[in-house]
């Protein structure tokens, strides 16, 4: 299941878009030409609304956050749930690695350091 664009993605540091990360000082916009577009133009994932009446920036910022998040909340339940498969042996290391992964996506969720 990766149909997915592959990860790790960001806030377009612009723009209410998520991006892949090494678009976030691309413009946003296009070509005629899909060479160059896919070559110097950020390649959006997903167009959040503008604030407005109905969502502040902050909910915006913090809805564009949560998506931007998603390949890593993807690995840290992957990880978790590879760890209970094995739960047999109680190997801690990878206990404290899939914590890792988890807090490094709530952290990127919430928009605070991990």
């Amino acid at each position: 299941m990766n149909a997915h664009t592959p990860g790790p993605w960001a806030v377009h540091e612009q723009c209410a878009y998520v991006v892949p990360t090494a678009h976030v000082k691309r413009p946003i916009g296009g070509s005629s030409n899909r060479t160059r577009d896919l070559a110097e133009y950020a390649q959006e994932i997903c167009a959040l609304q503008w604030p407005d009446r109905h969502r502040q920036k902050a909910e915006v910022k913090a809805n564009a956050r949560l998506i931007a998040a998603a390949p890593e909340l993807l690995a840290a339940l992957q990880a978790i749930a590879d760890i209970e498969d094995q739960m047999v042996g109680y190997d801690w290391v990878e206990i404290g690695e899939a914590r890792e992964i988890a807090n490094a996506a709530i952290a990127k969720v919430t928009g605070e350091p991990s």
